[in-house]
C-alpha cells in the first residue's frame, strides 16, 4: 500500500513514495505531457529513506510527448520520488520487488490523512505501508490498524524525517 504525506505546494509537483534499486528490484516511469501545444520540462529527484538526494534529473517532452525508464542510482537504495513539471503530466510507476509488480498512478492531489480501506497479513497476503515526507521538517505519523468490527487493533506513532521516508511491515 503506497501513498504520501503532502505538504501544499503550487504547481504541477507529484509524490512517489517507495522507490528501490538493486539486486531482484527496479522502478521504473512513464510520463506524458497534458498539452497538445506546449512543451514541457519534467524534474525527477529521488531521495533515500533518510533524505539524502541520490538523483536528480530534467527530461523534456514535446506536446503530447512522453518517456519512459528504468531510475538506476548506485544500486540498494531504498526511498522515494519527487516529480516537478511545469504544467501537469500524467504518469505511472512501477515498481518490480520481491517477484510482484507494483504499478501507481500519478496524482497531485494533496492530503494529510489516508484511509486505506483494506490490509491484510497472513499466510497468502503481505501489506506493506510506503510513507513519504516530503517537507523540508520532520513530521509525526500515526497508524493505526482496525479490524473488521472496526476495534482498534494496533497503533504506531513514528517521526519521518525532512524529505524522508518510511515502510511499515504489518507483520
Amino acid at each position: 500500500i503506497l501513498f504520501a504525506i503532502f505538504a501544499q505546494t503550487a504547481g504541477a509537483t507529484y509524490f512517489l513514495p517507495y522507490y528501490t534499486d538493486g539486486p531482484g528490484t527496479a522502478t521504473g516511469l512513464a510520463v506524458r505531457n497534458g498539452s497538445s501545444s506546449v512543451g514541457t520540462n519534467v524534474e525527477i529527484e529521488v531521495f533515500r529513506s533518510n533524505g539524502t538526494k541520490i538523483d536528480s534529473r530534467i527530461v523534456s517532452l514535446n506536446p503530447d510527448g512522453q518517456w519512459s525508464g528504468v531510475i538506476q542510482t548506485s544500486g540498494n537504495d531504498e526511498g522515494w520520488i519527487r516529480i516537478d513539471s511545469d504544467q501537469k503530466i500524467a504518469g505511472l510507476c512501477f515498481v518490480l520487488k520481491d517477484d510482484a509488480m507494483m504499478d501507481v498512478p500519478f496524482t497531485d492531489d494533496l492530503s494529510t490523512r489516508f484511509i486505506i480501506p483494506h490490509a491484510a497479513q497472513d499466510e497468502t497476503w503481505d501489506t506493506i505501508i510506503y510513507a513519504a515526507n516530503p517537507n523540508s521538517a520532520a513530521v509525526t505519523a500515526i497508524i493505526r490498524f482496525y479490524n473488521e468490527s472496526g476495534s482498534e487493533v494496533a497503533n504506531l506513532t513514528t517521526t519521518i524525517p525532512a524529505l524522508g521516508s518510511y515502510q511499515v511491515p504489518l507483520d
